[in-house]
């Protein structure tokens, strides 16, 4: 058994331990983490923005996300510091994405002085044995780490750029072998008084569409989730050239739950991460008394029942003189579900689960009732059915007259 720190009592602080953040309420000094995300999501693009942040100073988030948190200072660095990158994949493109960054920094901050590059080593390690962590991956950092602060940057910051394709843990899934990598890592973080983040890809489950990723957790045994600090989701919004990163784990109030946006550019060769603000909201707010407001999603759903009412019959139900055709929610699942596949093919996206699907179903119905927009009616078979509060056929006029900013005949099923 290895003893890290001396023993302390009540409030004092271990011996050794840093107090300080990287990224003031981000980013801690010291311990563990992982940057999740699906392939394409631009997990490396953001892991070079914060080794430029940490290196040059420079925002790691957008203002417009700073002055909303209870410290004006969020995810501002706090040092200048050095960063060793260990890429298992593509390390080939690493020093054009770096030279993308450099233009970032001069074009958008104004950092002049950088032209040599900044303080990132970066190694090529290749499924490296999880057994022989302790014995063959402290020299090379160490000697990573005298050169840096050689230069005058210290140390703070180990990526680990794909855990997958780095390491060779041979039960993936087993919390015996994960949880003993885990420990060397923070073994390590402890030693060299940094931070350790490891980008991986999120876990699976599977359903009877197929496989969906679980946002935010990462893939492998459940050990992985609770020896982190910190767990940062990444994600591409739509169809844009806007990322999104959430943090979905962050030990001692690190801005958990929070999410903030970055915006693809390019310079010369490659590109590079910006923050930017938040994306407009997509939620429509109805200019009547109840404030009634429906997100994108919910006008969907209504769009769906109206296909379902076009191409299905159903029973009749009065509203006043006027004769509607009435929709059920199962055969609206059906429809919404038709839809929203061929449009994820369409754009190259992975549809949702039955069961999200469902759930979407579940609020939009509850809203569309409070935005008197549809009418339910209970008849004798116990099933429920629903049409709308004028005929379907007058329906974008009557959304048109409640909710001005949105154009009925263009909503998405995404």
């Amino acid at each position: 058994m290895s003893v890290v720190h001396k023993p302390y009592i009540g409030l004092d602080c271990p011996l050794g331990v840093s107090t300080y953040d990287l990224l003031q309420d981000l980013l801690p000094s010291r311990g563990l983490g992982f940057l999740v995300g699906e392939p394409g999501a631009c997990k490396s693009f953001l892991a070079l923005k914060l080794c430029s942040s940490l290196a040059v100073g420079t925002p790691f988030i957008h203002d417009s996300h700073v002055i909303r948190q209870t410290n004006p200072y969020t995810g501002k660095a706090t040092g200048a510091y050095a960063t060793l990158y260990l890429a298992g994949e593509r390390e080939v493109g690493l020093p054009h994405r770096q030279r993308a960054i450099i233009k970032s920094l001069e074009m958008d901050y104004g950092i002049k002085g950088i032209e040599k590059g900044l303080p990132i080593i970066t190694y090529a390690i290749r499924g490296h044995d999880y057994n022989h962590l302790h014995i063959d991956i402290p020299p090379f950092i160490k000697g990573a780490k005298a050169q840096l602060e050689g230069m005058g940057y210290p140390l703070r910051l180990i990526i680990i750029d794909t855990l997958q394709s780095a390491l060779h843990v041979p039960a993936e899934n087993g919390n015996t072998e994960m949880q003993h990598a885990m420990n060397q890592l923070r073994n390590f973080a402890e030693q060299l008084d940094c931070f350790i983040l490891i980008i991986t890809h999120p876990a699976q489950t599977y359903g009877r569409g197929g496989s969906y990723s679980l946002k935010g957790v990462p893939r492998g045994a459940t050990s992985m989730r609770g020896t982190a600090d910190i767990i940062w989701y990444m994600e591409k919004v739509g169809n844009t050239d806007i990322h999104k990163l959430t943090v979905t784990k962050g030990s001692e109030g690190y801005c958990e739950g929070h999410s903030f946006f970055y915006k693809l550019r390019p310079y010369e060769n490659s590109v590079a991460l910006v923050p930017t603000e938040t994306p407009p909201d997509k939620t429509h707010k109805g200019i009547n008394a109840s404030d009634v407001q429906l997100t994108m999603n919910d006008i969907g759903v209504l769009k769906a029942m109206e296909v379902t009412h076009a191409e299905y019959g159903y029973v009749d139900a009065f509203h006043g003189d006027i004769n509607i055709q009435s929709v059920t929610r199962g055969d609206v699942h059906t429809t919404l579900k038709k839809l929203h596949v061929e449009e994820s093919i369409k754009n190259n996206q992975k549809p949702r689960s039955d069961s999200a699907i469902g759930n979407r179903i579940t609020r939009a119905i509850e809203r569309l009732l409070e935005a008197e927009l549809i009418i339910s009616d209970q008849l004798e078979d116990d099933e429920t059915y629903y049409y709308p509060s004028e005929p379907w056929v007058e329906m974008s006029a009557l959304i048109k007259l409640k909710f001005p900013s949105v154009n009925f005949a263009k909503v998405s099923f995404l």
